[in-house]
């Protein structure tokens, strides 16, 4: 149904009708830490994706410069630098 509204702007005496604003959406906890960093994750799988960005092991590289990428979504990101592509227009 209505949630009250605890938003200091309407707490004259409105607190006893719905709340007009909307209202972000409580965090999504996040348990999984990051043992490099200060980072932390709500899914394990963004957790071990991002404990890769720490490694020195960069296989995927550069067709076009030789830069090399822990990742092939960073290296795909990468080579639209060189063709100028741009997916979301």
């Amino acid at each position: 149904m209505f949630r009250f509204c605890k938003s200091d702007i309407l707490r004259v005496s409105l607190n006893a009708l719905p709340c007009p604003l909307p209202h972000p959406p409580p965090p999504t906890p996040r348990p999984y830490q990051c043992g490099h960093c200060s980072q932390s994750f709500s899914q394990p799988s963004d957790l071990r994706n991002h404990v890769v960005t720490h490694s020195s092991d960069r296989p995927f590289k550069c067709g076009y410069c030789g830069r090399a990428f822990a990742g092939a979504t960073t290296l795909n990101n990468h080579i639209r630098t060189h063709t100028g592509e741009k997916p979301f227009k």
